[in-house]
């Protein structure tokens, strides 16, 4: 009997889904991580040329002036707006904006469903392949 390398076609939608399941994984979790042990309060957005500055107190008064990765994704706030901020008390400079579009945790449910619609097309195909 020879090889029919079709028959390995099955692996690639598995192989893809089995990565994007895997980083859509470390990516909820790391940010639920965060989400755990932030604290949260209220701050004021600061005009800057690109993303958003936050402006706020720490519980322990200590004001912090810092950028959200997430949030310059999304682009800018416009200044004065009031936003609810999520710090790490570790580092005050690590900050999250409140809301799905302001963690990381909607990027990694996104991964997550895409690695299993993947996955799930490759065990179909290999169903159908394989008999």
């Amino acid at each position: 009997m020879d090889f029919d390398p079709v028959l390995l076609f099955p692996l690639f939608p598995l192989a893809v889904g089995a990565l994007f399941l895997g980083v859509g994984i470390r990516i909820a979790v790391g940010e639920y991580r965060f989400l755990r042990r932030a604290h949260r309060t209220t701050g004021t957005s600061v005009p800057t040329g690109n993303g958003t500055l936050v402006r706020f107190r720490t519980r322990e008064g200590e004001e912090v002036t810092a950028s959200s990765r997430v949030a310059r994704r999304f682009g800018a706030t416009p200044p004065g707006r009031t936003l609810t901020v999520l710090y790490a008390p570790e580092d005050p400079r690590e900050i999250r904006l409140h809301g799905l579009t302001g963690t990381f945790l909607l990027p990694g449910l996104v991964f997550c469903c895409l690695g299993a619609l993947a996955a799930a097309a490759g065990a179909v195909l290999a169903v159908l392949l394989y008999g």
